[in-house]
C-alpha cells in the first residue's frame, strides 16, 4: 500500500471521483485508486426507498467474477422496519469484518452483494442534514479492515455525499424529463381535438343527459355510459370530468376493446423494467396517470375476465401493482366506464363478472341514439361542418338544401353522430355538398324503411352498415381508407363484430 498523507489521501481520491461526469466510470477510477490505499475488490452506491420498500444499488463497480449486484433488493417487513429505525443511528463508517456475527436480516440481504467470507466497510452519507444513502465498500476475506482503514475512509464522506447528491438530482432529472416527454406525447394524442365542451343537444336531445351529469358530476362516483356505438359517450365522460372538482387533474381513455389480452395490464396498470422482453424501463399504466382525475375506460365489456377481476381489485383497494412489481401503489382515481353492449346479458351468460357490473353501475346514464334525438342534427350539422372545415384547411362549409336536410331527418343512422360526422368530411370533400350518390342511397334507405309497423332489429342494422361500407372498400378492413378508418374502429375490433353478425370478411368476398 502507497504511504500518502491524509491530505494527498483525500485531494487524490476526491480528484479520482470527480473526473469523469459518468458515475460508473468515477466509481472504477476511485477504485482504482483505493486499491492502492485500502484491501478493495468492490464498490457499490446504495440508498433506501421507504415508499417501495426496497434498498436501491444505483451504480456499482465490481469484478466479473462476483456475484450480479441487484438494481433493487425487497426487504421483508421485520428487516425494513429495523433498517429504517436504525438509519439515523448508523455511525458514520461501519465495520464488518464477519457477516456470520450480523443479525439473520442483515445476513439475508448482504448475501445478495456479498461473495462469502468477505468483510466491508459501509459509509453512511448525508447531506444538508438529510441521509442520503450508503457507499458500500468489499474486500474479500475476513478481518480485511482496521480502524486506520476507517480513518482514512472518514476522510471521503463529503466527496462522496456530493457526488451521491449530483447523482440523485441527476437521476430525477432525468426520470422527470422521461416523464414529462412521455406524458407530452401521451396527453397529444388523448387530447388533441377532442375538448368540446359545449355539448350540442345539451337543452334539446340530451337534456335528460345532461341534467344527469350536472348531479353527477361533482360526486366521485363511478359511471357507466350506455349507448349505441357512435352516440358520444367519451364526449359525455370528459363532460362529467370537466364539471367535476378533478377536472384540473388527468382525463385519462383507455379503449378496452382495442389493445391486446396480453397488453392489457401493462396498459392499465403499467411495468416495471425488465418484467418481459421489450420493458427496457419502468412504464407508468393508465391508472397512475390518472391519478387525483379521472379514467375512462370505453367499451369496458371487452375486457377478458382475468383482466376483470384485477379492474375489481383496484375499485376495491384502491391500489395497483405494476407487471413485474412486487409492491402496491395506492391511486385516487375516478372511474367512467362506457359500453355498447348488454352487461346484464353479458353476466347472464357468464362473459361479464357480476360483481365488476354491480361496482361500475353505480350511476348508469342512457345515451340516446341520433334517430332519437334528429332535433339536434341541423346544429350537429353546423358543427361538424365548421370542426372538419379547419381540420381539412377547407374555405367551405357544408350547407344542405332543404330537401337534403329533410332526407337525413328521415335516415335511421345506424352509425350514430360518428356516421353523421363521417358524412359531412366526405360531402365537405365533394365541392360542398351531399354527394348524389349519398342523398340516393339515404333516400333508398328511407324508402326501404317505409313505416314499419316493427323496428328493425339494431343488429341487422349494424350488419347491413357494415357491409356496406364493405362493398365500398372493396372488402379492405385494414390501412388507409380502409372499413376500420371509415367506421372510426380498431381492425380487430371490426373483425371481431363482423364474426359475432355473422359476416364474412376477405378481399375477394362479396359482401
Amino acid at each position: 500500500m502507497s504511504l500518502f498523507s491524509e491530505d494527498e489521501f483525500y485531494k487524490e481520491a476526491t480528484k479520482s471521483l470527480f473526473c469523469d461526469l459518468e458515475m460508473g466510470a468515477a466509481l472504477q477510477n476511485v477504485l482504482s485508486f483505493l486499491k492502492e490505499h485500502i484491501p478493495v475488490d468492490a464498490i457499490s452506491l446504495t440508498s433506501s426507498d421507504e415508499e417501495e420498500n426496497c434498498l436501491i444499488n444505483h451504480v456499482s463497480s465490481r469484478p466479473e467474477s462476483w456475484i450480479f449486484f441487484p438494481e433493487r433488493i425487497y426487504m421483508p417487513p421485520n428487516d425494513r422496519e429495523r433498517a429504517w429505525r436504525e438509519k439515523s443511528n448508523m455511525p458514520t463508517v461501519t465495520i464488518v469484518n464477519d457477516m456470520d456475527l450480523l443479525p439473520a436480516g442483515d445476513r439475508r440481504i448482504l448475501k445478495l452483494f456479498m461473495m462469502p467470507n468477505t468483510s466491508y466497510l459501509r459509509l453512511s452519507l448525508g447531506w444538508r442534514g438529510q441521509h442520503l444513502g450508503s457507499v458500500l465498500i468489499f474486500a474479500e476475506g475476513k478481518n480485511r479492515y482496521t480502524e486506520e482503514h476507517v480513518k482514512k475512509m472518514e476522510l471521503l464522506i463529503e466527496p462522496f455525499s456530493i457526488a451521491f447528491a449530483n447523482l440523485l438530482h441527476y437521476s430525477q432529472v432525468q426520470q422527470f424529463k422521461r416523464q414529462l416527454e412521455e406524458e407530452n406525447d401521451f396527453l397529444k394524442s388523448e387530447l388533441f381535438g377532442d375538448l368540446q365542451l359545449d355539448i350540442i343537444g345539451s337543452e334539446s336531445g340530451l337534456y335528460p343527459v345532461m341534467q344527469k351529469v350536472y348531479q353527477v358530476g361533482p360526486t366521485d362516483s363511478t359511471v357507466l355510459l350506455l349507448g349505441e356505438t357512435g352516440v358520444g359517450k367519451e364526449l359525455v365522460a370528459n363532460a362529467i370530468h370537466q364539471y367535476s372538482q378533478r377536472k384540473d387533474a388527468p382525463f385519462i381513455k383507455l379503449n378496452c376493446g382495442a389493445i391486446p389480452e396480453s397488453l392489457i395490464d401493462s396498459e392499465l396498470f403499467g411495468h416495471e423494467r425488465g418484467a418481459f422482453t421489450g420493458a427496457l424501463q419502468r412504464r407508468l399504466g393508465r391508472f397512475e396517470r390518472a391519478h387525483r382525475g379521472t379514467i375512462f375506460l370505453d367499451e369496458v365489456g371487452e375486457l377478458p375476465l382475468s383482466a376483470q377481476a384485477r379492474l375489481l381489485r383496484v375499485i376495491q383497494n384502491k391500489e395497483i401493482e405494476r407487471v413485474g412489481g412486487t409492491s402496491f401503489i395506492s391511486v385516487d382515481v375516478r372511474i367512467i366506464a362506457a359500453t355498447h353492449q348488454d352487461l346484464p346479458e353479458m353476466v347472464r351468460m357468464r362473459k361479464f363478472r357480476e360483481d365488476l357490473y354491480y361496482r361500475l353501475n353505480v350511476i348508469p346514464i342512457d345515451i340516446p341514439p341520433l334517430r332519437e334525438r334528429i332535433e339536434d342534427l341541423a346544429e350537429l350539422i353546423d358543427y361538424f361542418s365548421r370542426k372538419k372545415s379547419l381540420a381539412l384547411n377547407i374555405g367551405r362549409q357544408f350547407k344542405p338544401s332543404a330537401e337534403e336536410l329533410a332526407v337525413m331527418k328521415q335516415y335511421h343512422w345506424p352509425g350514430n353522430v360518428r356516421e353523421l360526422e363521417n358524412v359531412i368530411e366526405r360531402a365537405l370533400i365533394t365541392e360542398g355538398r351531399a354527394a348524389p350518390q349519398f342523398c340516393g342511397r339515404l333516400r333508398a334507405c328511407v324508402d326501404a324503411e317505409g313505416a314499419p309497423s316493427r323496428p328493425e332489429p339494431l343488429n341487422d342494422v349494424i350488419a347491413s352498415h357494415i357491409s356496406q361500407v364493405l362493398k365500398m372498400t372493396e372488402g379492405r378492413i385494414e390501412g388507409k381508407n380502409g372499413a376500420a378508418e371509415v367506421l372510426q374502429m380498431h381492425p380487430s375490433t371490426l373483425r371481431a363484430k363482423m364474426r359475432k353478425l355473422g359476416i364474412s370478411f376477405g378481399r375477394l368476398t362479396d359482401v
